[in-house]
């Protein structure tokens, strides 16, 4: 089993099956109150996290690179970053490999570079028909929103199967 993660609040985790090269689950990070003050008051859920990867016992975590984001403050960039390094402890702990792949990379492998965010959405909809990639609720448009983390994260774990990277 590969796992794909699209960390952040907003993030995702997917886990793929190597064997069926299939994904077998998808679900939104589990957050949680952590005590930090934050707007949200919600972080990454570090126990629900290690329960799902004792479940799952993954062969690798492949999860995305991330930095300081263009125009996002100090203290969200920390609160990302929290998140982000508190998923990697888990699975340190948990002695499972950890890849880290930038957006670069897993995007120019599905032509995503320079679109937009919903574009992942798409190709993880006609990858994974039977997982849901965009709200049920509609949007003040009359639309459903993309969930991007859903299909950042699919598509981040479709990308460590189909380029071997475990």
């Amino acid at each position: 089993m590969i796992v794909g993660v699209d960390p952040g609040n907003k993030g995702a985790i997917a886990v793929f099956d190597e064997s069926t090269a299939g994904l077998v689950q998808l679900l939104d990070m589990p957050l949680s109150d952590v005590g930090l003050k934050t707007k949200s008051k919600d972080s990454v859920n570090a126990s629900a996290i290690s329960d799902l990867l004792k479940f799952v016992n993954p062969s690798i975590v492949v999860i995305e690179q991330v930095g300081a984001r263009k125009g996002e403050g100090a203290a969200n960039s920390f609160y990302f970053g929290y998140g982000y390094g508190l998923f990697i402890g888990v699975c340190r702990c948990l002695e499972i490999p950890v890849k880290h792949v930038t957006p670069s990379e897993w995007k120019k492998h599905f032509n995503l570079i320079k679109k937009p965010k919903s574009d992942s959405c798409l190709i993880a909809r006609k990858r994974f028909p039977s997982f849901q990639f965009h709200s049920k609720f509609k949007n003040r448009k009359g639309g459903h929103n993309a969930l991007d983390g859903r299909g950042d994260a699919a598509l981040i774990a479709l990308y460590a199967h189909e380029t071997s990277i475990s």
